[in-house]
């Protein structure tokens, strides 16, 4: 059955009602979430609720709503658009620093917000199809105080680590929660990340090993700078192949 995308909408409901018909139609899709505040919009995504496409009115959602989306694990990478009706230079730098993936100012017209939600649905297919080079195999280890040094191997882009041991051995040595630096190299390029193990989970790859298990990390790293440089990385090495 193909999926329907669910697309949360952090708005007025004058807006809400204007972007339902093109919305449904553009991503084929009934599943729209209206929230007209902050909190009803922060009780969708600490729901747990994997969501596909987010709006979120810059003065009603605020800074505070952008910055919790990013933090949350399911919708860490969930394209985010900021609308407002007040649109200044000062607001889009500050929206696209915290995570903000694009906006749109209102009121908008039906090709404007088509040509945003195009955009942004662009981008999101080409991260999920960004991969290490199919024929290198990467190494990520994970290095803690008072506990061994684990040595995974990297997955993708976004810091998935996959184990290939046995999933019981796994959960002997490391557990949710436990935190650590990873110790990245790709190619001549090395970054130590502070990270925390957010996710244990099977490796629903086809091809992966029956019992290997992915493990997701959650970088806790506060120093922009780092962020920046990893992404100018993964970046870069996704263009050399």
């Amino acid at each position: 059955m193909k999926h329907e995308p669910i697309v949360l909408i952090v708005d007025s409901k004058e807006f809400f009602d204007a972007m339902v018909p093109p919305l449904s139609r553009e991503l084929g899709t009934t599943h729209l979430i209206h929230c007209d505040n902050r909190k009803a919009a922060m009780d969708v995504i600490e729901s747990d609720v994997k969501l596909d496409l987010i709006f979120a009115d810059w003065e009603l959602a605020g800074p505070e709503f952008i910055d919790a989306v990013r933090r949350d694990p399911e919708n860490r990478y969930t394209p985010l658009v900021v609308t407002t009706g007040r649109e200044s230079d000062t607001m889009i730098a500050q929206a696209m620093r915290l995570g903000a993936n694009d906006h749109i100012g209102k009121p908008f017209l039906e090709k404007g917000l088509l040509n945003v939600v195009r955009r942004v649905t662009h981008r999101q297919e080409r991260r999920r199809q960004r991969r290490l080079h199919p024929d290198r195999e990467y190494r990520v280890q994970l290095e803690r105080t008072d506990a061994p040094t684990l040595t995974l191997r990297l997955k993708d882009f976004s810091l998935e680590c996959v184990q290939t041991t046995g999933r019981r051995e796994l959960c002997r040595d490391i557990c949710i929660g436990d935190s650590g630096r990873l110790r990245l190299e790709i190619e001549d390029y090395r970054i130590l990340l502070d990270a925390r193990l957010i996710r244990i989970e099977e490796d629903p790859t086809p091809d992966a090993p029956g019992d290997a298990v992915l493990l997701t990390f959650r970088l806790t790293e506060s120093h922009e700078q780092r962020s920046t440089k990893l992404a100018e990385l993964l970046d870069e090495y996704a263009a050399r192949w």
